[in-house]
């Protein structure tokens, strides 16, 4: 897997520097946007004025689309997970044996997907975002056995809402209050098996339930820096069907972007994870699945099954580069460090994340863009 991994992006990395060596070159001349900067020294942004000219692409709900415009992103994240960790404190492999009799010892795990928007108003938004995934983990028993779980799948259905509530443009800055409105939808497995056995619930695809989400989103810019901050939480509610539903969760993020040419912006961002903890138990889990000898009485086999073990708080430190190969397309290229990570219980700890998109902005007849196109050919 990870020879698969890097066999792909290196090459991305190659090609996403020597862009970015190429758009040194470039003029600075922003052809993307109608709309300049009030200053000849500032650039416009790769994306359209509408949303400030820049916009960080792996937050599902950054920026508003030019009135009566489609936004489609393509999206492939890798995550590895290398070890143990209980709290702050990171726990060796045979300190997790001494407590259960297998414990995961790395984890990879693959999500792509699509996003599809369109803006109704030059302040109204509304997007679906599709996901499939694919997780894999390798255990280690008391024995000295190795064996590998294994899933794969389409994860939840996102559908959300964006207003602009406030935006507030003067000659050097363009302010923008927002109110996004959403739901997770069920669409992800909670029944996923390997060998005839149901997995523990970090190997499934999903929730099981309707979550409701809410967030703030601010945004700002001056001459070529842009900056935000978007806030939102997932509340959940009830059990699924198959007794237990998976905590809350807070995200925040703060971000910062540069353009230094007109075809390339460098980013920097802080992205905070809060998730809470299980409530309930699975069904199979209860009738004694997970547990030593099949005996619901007796201990968990290993901490994935053990609903007391979930939650965390994960601050990530992001950078990426998005290019602009050609107009009404970005490249975006991200990589992904955990800065502090503080975990409920014995579980995996979070060890690198990297991050593609392709984002596409397709003008209708109805928009003041409608004389250009992302197709080219």
């Amino acid at each position: 897997m990870r020879k698969k991994f890097f066999l792909i992006f290196l090459p991305l990395c190659f090609f996403f520097c020597k862009g970015a060596l190429m758009a040194f070159d470039s003029s600075r001349q922003c052809s993307h946007c109608e709309q300049g900067s009030s200053s000849s020294d500032s650039l416009s942004g790769l994306s359209c004025s509408n949303c400030g000219g820049n916009m960080p692409l792996n937050i599902p709900s950054g920026g508003i689309s030019e009135p009566h415009e489609w936004r489609i992103r393509l999206f492939q994240q890798y995550m590895y997970m290398p070890g143990l960790q209980k709290g702050t404190e990171e726990l060796s492999t045979a300190e997790g044996l001494r407590r259960y009799m297998m414990v995961p010892t790395q984890m990879h795990m693959t999500m792509g997907g699509m996003t599809v928007g369109y803006s109704f108003h030059k302040d109204f938004f509304l997007m679906a975002m599709v996901m499939w995934m694919w997780k894999k983990m390798k255990m280690l028993n008391r024995a000295g056995r190795w064996s590998t779980m294994e899933s794969i799948g389409i994860g939840d259905l996102m559908l959300m809402g964006k207003y602009r509530l406030y935006r507030g443009d003067s000659l050097s800055s363009q302010r923008q209050l927002s109110f996004l409105l959403g739901v997770q939808c069920p669409t992800g497995s909670i029944r996923k098996k390997d060998n005839g056995q149901i997995l523990p619930y970090a190997m499934q695809m999903g929730s099981g339930t309707f979550d409701p989400i809410l967030g703030i989103l601010y945004t700002d810019s001056y001459s070529d820096f842009w900056w935000g901050v978007n806030l939102t939480y997932t509340k959940r509610f009830y059990n699924n069907p198959h007794g237990y539903h998976l905590g809350d969760q807070f995200r925040y993020d703060l971000y910062w972007m540069y353009q230094f040419c007109d075809t390339a912006v460098f980013e920097l961002q802080v992205n905070g994870i809060w998730q809470g903890g299980l409530s309930g138990e699975m069904d199979e889990i209860q009738q004694g699945v997970g547990h030593v000898l099949s005996d619901p009485n007796r201990p968990y086999m290993s901490p994935l099954y053990d609903a007391r073990q979930y939650g965390r708080h994960t601050l990530w430190l992001t950078v990426g580069i998005q290019w602009q190969p050609f107009p009404l397309h970005i490249l975006n290229l991200q990589f992904a460090y955990p800065l502090y990570q503080n975990l409920k219980g014995l579980t995996m700890r979070q060890g690198f994340c990297i991050f593609f998109v392709w984002h596409v902005e397709i003008p209708t007849e109805k928009s003041r863009r409608a004389d250009q196109t992302p197709f080219p050919f």
